[in-house]
């Protein structure tokens, strides 16, 4: 393909001081443009940058196989996603990079809140990835580790972005919005359109890099004997995808399962819910809002009876714990979200026809959270009925 003269279009453009554009490596289709102004910022993801990207197709056959044929590799960056729930969802990709590169030295990438399930069976380290700061900077400090392969999950330009200015030889991902100048190899990122699970859709990342195939499969049900104890996750990083009706389920539960405790768990993000939980006055209801690492709500999960959460990344948790959890869906869809564990049920309006939709802002056909407000506490507590009955039986003396 002539890549000589490509038409080309502009990401981000701002401000008119250009000291000097020149070529991202040896990619003939985009320029780094660096400016001086300090208001003459580029892209919102790359302060600074402004990225030029000519428009043509890849070709993406050809470049696979100079990776998946890779037998060398020794060191291997994973960029984990963002999201908690999301980076549990790539559990299954994490575990099948390590079985296609059985020798290779694994490195995790990612938030501070995401490194707190560092996965060791998998990585032998992991690195912290701040938002902020300068890119260059940032890569900078990434080149001593030396990678060989680098794989991103999020398919963002910010990501790919860090790869290159870490000089990893062979970088890959999924990518959109002009992402994909920065990787050697990438595939477009599909997303719910691509009518698959977000763990599946990993896992073809590792296929199209490896050549191999490989199952998805649910994580396994933990045997252990349970508490009395329900745990209850009522946060969400989505306000949108937060049930309303948390605050009577706890009453209900307190009403008709009087010998279980309550313990109600969740970020620094979840404070409102202190004082909430306060005027219950009820000391079978603890706030462990904000006071446990993500290890310790996993081990807390493993005991308890049952775990009610909404589309939420603690619902990812209660699954990879093995625990069985109860979880609300409104906007998300289950079919592309779902958790992956064998003892997860979901609660949710099957008959408002923009459910599921995918959203991050309500566009209210039906009333603002329809999905959510009109699922009422009784049918969560009459399935909560249902899955406890033979439980209890058993447990009884």
């Amino acid at each position: 393909m002539d890549l000589s003269s490509p038409k080309r279009k502009s990401v981000g453009v701002h401000g008119t001081q250009l000291i000097r554009a020149r070529p991202v490596g040896r990619n003939p289709r985009v320029k780094i443009v660096e400016r001086m102004s300090a208001n003459a910022v580029g892209t919102r993801h790359s302060p600074g940058l402004k990225v030029e990207i000519a428009e043509a197709t890849w070709t993406l056959s050809n470049r696979r196989d100079r990776v998946g044929n890779m037998t060398e590799v020794q060191r291997i960056a994973v960029r984990a996603p963002n999201w908690i729930g999301d980076h549990v969802m790539a559990v299954p990709f994490y575990r099948g990079l390590r079985e296609a590169y059985p020798e290779a030295e694994l490195t995790l990438l990612g938030s501070a809140a995401v490194l707190g399930l560092p996965l060791p069976e998998v990585f032998a380290g992991v690195i912290p990835v701040s938002r902020g700061g300068s890119f260059r900077v940032r890569g900078h400090a990434l080149r001593a580790f030396q990678f060989d392969l680098a794989i991103t999950l999020p398919a963002s330009l910010s990501s790919a972005l860090l790869l290159w200015a870490a000089r990893v030889p062979h970088r890959v991902g999924y990518a959109r919005d002009g992402s994909d100048a920065f990787l050697t190899e990438s595939l477009r990122w599909p997303g719910r359109d691509g009518g698959k699970h977000k763990s599946r859709l990993y896992l073809d990342l590792l296929e199209w890099l490896t050549g191999r195939s490989f199952l998805l499969t649910s994580f396994p049900k933990i045997g252990e004997k349970k508490e009395a104890l329900f745990v209850i996750a009522p946060g969400a990083s989505l306000p949108l995808r937060e049930w309303p009706g948390f605050l009577d389920l706890i009453k209900q539960l307190r009403q008709h399962y009087p010998a279980h405790r309550v313990v109600v768990v969740g970020s620094s993000s979840d404070e409102k819910w202190h004082s909430q939980l306060r005027r219950l006055h009820d000391p079978m209801v603890e706030d462990w809002i904000g006071k446990t690492t993500l290890l310790e709500l996993v081990a807390l999960m493993k005991r308890a009876r049952l775990i009610f959460a909404n589309d939420s990344g603690p619902a990812h948790l209660a699954a990879y714990a093995g625990a069985p959890v109860l979880t609300v869906f409104g906007p998300g869809d289950p079919a592309y979200v779902k958790p992956l564990g064998q003892s997860v049920w979901v609660v949710r309006r099957e008959d408002l026809p923009c459910s599921p939709c995918e959203k991050t802002q309500c566009r209210r056909p039906y009333g603002y959270q329809a999905c959510l407000r009109s699922l009422e506490v009784e049918s969560i507590m009459a399935k909560t009925a249902s899955l406890l009955a033979p439980v209890l039986v058993r447990s009884s003396p």
